[in-house]
C-alpha cells in the first residue's frame, strides 16, 4: 500500500471516529432536550381585541399560569404590527411566579396597533417558542 493511501485512510477513519462521536453528543443533547423548543405561553388578554383605555391608569396583560415550566419570561412590547428592534417601547424581564403585568396607559397613543410579545425561558436558558398577539388602543 503507498503512503498515500494509507495517509488518507488515516484521515479519514480520524474524521469518521470525530464525527460518530459528535453525533453520539449531539443525540445525549438532543435526548435530554437541548434542541428543543417548546410551545410559547397562552395569552389570554388583550388577544386581537381593541382595547378601550378611557379613564384607566394601567393596562394589564395576562397569560396562562405555567407552574413549574418557567424560571422567567421575557415581556416585550412593540409599536405596531413588526416586532423589530426599532418598533420596541417596553421590555421588561418577569419572576416565574408571573402570570400577568401592568403597564401605565399613558405608554400608549389612541387609534394606534400595538403587539405584544411573551416567552417562557427555562432553567439552564432555553427559551419557548414565542407567543405574540396585537390590538388596537381606543379611547385613551
Amino acid at each position: 500500500m503507498s503512503n498515500i493511501r494509507i495517509a488518507g485512510l488515516t484521515i479519514f477513519l480520524i474524521l469518521s471516529h470525530n464525527l460518530c462521536a459528535f453525533s453520539e453528543s449531539a443525540d445525549f443533547a438532543r435526548s435530554i432536550g437541548l434542541f428543543e423548543k417548546t410551545s410559547g405561553p397562552q395569552l389570554l388578554y388583550p388577544a386581537g381585541d381593541k382595547v378601550d383605555l378611557t379613564g384607566r391608569d394601567f393596562l394589564e396583560f395576562r397569560w396562562v399560569y405555567d407552574i413549574g415550566h418557567a424560571d422567567r419570561y421575557i415581556f416585550k412590547i412593540y409599536k405596531g404590527y413588526n416586532m423589530y428592534a426599532k418598533d420596541l417601547i417596553f421590555y421588561e424581564d418577569l419572576a416565574s411566579s408571573s402570570a400577568s403585568v401592568k403597564v401605565r396607559s399613558s405608554l400608549f397613543e389612541a387609534d394606534q396597533a400595538y403587539t405584544w410579545s411573551l416567552v417562557r425561558v427555562h432553567i439552564g436558558g432555553q427559551k419557548s417558542d414565542k407567543s405574540f398577539s396585537s390590538f388596537r388602543v381606543i379611547g385613551n
